[in-house]
């Protein structure tokens, strides 16, 4: 088992975190970590985008997993001002782009391949269904993983690291590390997309509601919302168990929208852990309640 590092917690460019609700919440993340069989990072992002609040090993570069599909719809949708594919464009997929022995509910809806649809369409596949087959068809016309590696990078993301196609980490697992980030960049990335900052406002609503809309991982962060009348944007990443049993990241990430209007954006990673996978939703729904109900009780300035 891979030791946890000692909990941290503290503030970027600014002095008070959470006020009163600091030193229980540290407890009791704290807690929630305790005896886990794996590494685990925690990041969220609030306020004006320059507050940090991290748990565990939050600054390990971590297997994206299927969270990679959100760094490439923003490259797909923005790219550079003025420069990303309209959501209406139309693609044809070929009858060999329908693989096998993947997750893909556009294959098995249409096996046979040669259906058209919209570049929207793939996006609300790959987003909200964490469709692979959808993935590499978007790679495969708009940009290989350098391509959207380099785009994260020029937002002020160097450290993400975007090298492998679903299909070649499903042919080859162990390539699956070439798509890897921290913690802390994708809860970042996320705060900074719900700032409008990179998409024009049409694609701005369009991956927001998509990600709003997100089918998979209902058992991970979301579930830690309940009754809270919060609501969360994300994308689940879950990756591969070696020969050992132990998984190889697995993944939530998003941006969470309170009630008052406040937001804050959170990730959890989870890897080299031999805990099951209902086990690891559970931490990660243990963790999301405990920071919902944080925020929940802070003073509005602690958010926006």
């Amino acid at each position: 088992m891979r030791l946890r590092l000692p909990f941290l917690f503290w503030m970027l460019l600014c002095p008070v975190l959470l006020g009163a609700q600091s030193a229980g919440l540290s407890r009791s993340l704290e807690q929630a970590l305790h005896g886990f069989c794996g590494r685990v990072g925690v990041a969220v992002v609030y306020g004006r985008g320059d507050s940090l609040l991290v748990a565990g090993d939050a600054a390990h570069s971590y297997p994206l997993s299927s969270v990679v599909k959100f760094p490439q719809a923003l490259y797909v949708l923005g790219r550079a001002p003025g420069c990303g594919v309209p959501a209406d464009s139309t693609v044809t997929l070929a009858p060999a782009e329908m693989v096998r022995d993947t997750w893909s509910p556009l294959r098995d809806r249409y096996p046979r391949g040669g259906v058209r649809l919209s570049v929207g369409d793939l996006l609300l596949y790959s987003l909200q269904q964490s469709d692979n087959v959808a993935c590499d068809a978007l790679f495969r016309r708009f940009g290989a993983p350098a391509r959207v590696e380099a785009y994260v990078r020029s937002l002020g993301f160097p450290g993400s690291h975007i090298g492998v196609t679903e299909a070649e980490m499903h042919d080859e697992p162990a390539r699956a590390v070439a798509n890897r980030s921290t913690p802390v960049d994708v809860a970042r990335l996320f705060y900074g997309f719900t700032e409008g900052r990179w998409l024009s406002p049409g694609a701005q609503a369009f991956v927001s509601d998509a990600l709003l809309g997100c089918s998979t991982g209902t058992d991970r962060l979301p579930a830690g919302l309940a009754g809270t009348g919060a609501r969360i944007g994300h994308k689940t990443g879950t990756g591969f168990r070696d020969a050992a049993g132990r998984m190889q990241g697995f993944n939530d990430a998003g941006f969470v929208l309170l009630p008052d209007g406040r937001r804050y954006a959170m990730a959890v990673f989870i890897d080299d852990a031999l805990a099951s996978d209902a086990e690891c939703a559970a931490l990660m729904a243990r963790l999301s309640a405990l920071v919902c109900r944080a925020f929940s009780a802070a003073p509005a300035a602690t958010g926006r």
